[in-house]
């Protein structure tokens, strides 16, 4: 596992030990990560790649569909052709509330309508430019009609 260089991170579910195991991979220099969507998943992957000073290029997918909560915002969506353009129908993704804390000031965090924390693409896409200045960063929506394909383990 020391020479992996490329790690594609699918519809998964992941601990706060995360970071630990990503830094036991000192080749690694291509990430995407597709988490499943939840509060805890998405704050435990974030911290875990804001770590990964050497990365070359990240990649972060954002799964969206009608089986899903992801919310949307009503006045933009990602274009994944023209970064950092949004127009109708953005996703947001919820996060942890302890990761807000250290976000709060210089990021724009929203809320949904129960007032937990969301980030939306485009805030997501600051966060890991500011935190991995070095890297060749997209943030993208990944549209899935049926999830029959996907395969959960406990």
């Amino acid at each position: 596992m020391h020479r992996l260089v490329h790690l594609d991170l699918i519809m998964f579910g992941v601990s706060s030990t995360l970071g630990d195991a990503l830094q036991m991979l000192p080749s690694l220099r291509t990430l995407s990560v597709w988490p499943v969507e939840d509060s805890a998943v998405n704050s435990h992957c974030l911290e875990a790649v804001c770590g990964l000073t050497d990365l070359c290029c990240f990649d972060w997918g954002v799964v969206t569909g009608p089986h899903l909560s992801i919310q949307f915002t009503d006045h933009r969506s990602y274009n994944p052709h023209s970064k950092g353009v949004y127009s109708r129908d953005e996703p947001l993704l919820p996060i942890a509330p302890h990761l807000c804390s250290n976000l709060t000031s210089q990021f724009n965090i929203q809320k949904d309508p129960n007032g937990n924390p969301m980030l939306s693409l485009n805030e997501l896409h600051r966060i890991l430019s500011k935190r991995l200045p070095l890297t060749d960063i997209s943030v993208f929506r990944i549209p899935v009609t049926s999830a029959s394909r996907f395969y959960f383990t406990a």
